[in-house]
């Protein structure tokens, strides 16, 4: 197996550390009674993390990041199309608390599983070379 140099390695860390923040601000916002920008930029940053992927979900055809007959662009939009920043839905504070939770749970959940895939992916191309 190929060792990773360790700009890559860093880079790798990095994108799992930017991947694992925007679930970590959402459980993070019910408790959060500070300042309305915080959610401002929430809301602004899980819609373009969302949105992109949502994009990269349905088009993508590698096997790691899913495929576009996975239910995954659909709840990636889904989540996308609720945090919208430009046509903001207002709801009650208990009812975005439970849909932060919510979508921070799937977030942590689809890095879980697709990390497991592609660890089984790369196992399975192992073993047929």
């Amino acid at each position: 197996m190929k060792k990773l140099e360790t700009k890559d390695r860093i880079a790798k860390y990095l994108l799992t550390l930017f991947y694992l923040t925007v679930p970590g601000l959402l459980f993070f916002a019910p408790f959060y009674d500070g300042d309305y920008s915080f959610f401002q930029l929430l809301r602004g940053v899980t819609f373009i993390f969302c949105g992109y992927f949502a994009i990269i979900t349905l088009f993508a055809d590698d096997g790691y990041s899913a495929n576009r007959n996975s239910k995954y662009p659909l709840i990636f939009g889904i989540i996308a199309i609720i945090f919208n920043p430009i046509i903001p839905i207002h709801l009650n504070r208990e009812l975005w608390a439970f849909i932060d939770f919510a979508a921070g749970s799937f977030l942590i959940f689809y890095f879980i599983e697709r990390k497991a895939a592609h660890k089984k992916q790369r196992e399975k191309r192992l073993r047929n070379k």
